[in-house]
């Protein structure tokens, strides 16, 4: 049996499908193309952590000076005791 390509059944076919499934399709095709925007504009917005530019960016950074370091050092410290005035509460807003 010899299976023939009839153009006119298959385009017949395709219009009975499209007529009776017209709705559907439409909505698959409008959320999907919605679901692809959304996908490459939250790609686009948030590009990736590559570690090799956080490599390149940490190995051109100069190493911190004395002054700095000394200032870190400081910071450390225990600090002083914090007093608040005697009497009644201040307004803050005066």
């Amino acid at each position: 049996m010899k299976l023939e390509f009839n153009a006119e059944n298959t385009l017949k076919a395709l219009s009975h499908f499209l007529h009776r499934y017209h709705i559907v399709v439409f909505v698959v095709v409008v959320i999907g193309s919605l679901s692809v925007a959304t996908y490459f504009l939250n790609d686009a917005m948030n590009p990736s952590n590559d570690s090799t530019d956080l490599d390149t960016i940490s190995a051109e950074a100069p190493p911190p000076d004395e002054t700095v370091m000394e200032k870190v050092d400081s910071l450390s410290e225990t600090p002083t005791k914090l007093t608040l005035p005697a009497g009644k509460r201040t307004d803050p807003f005066n």
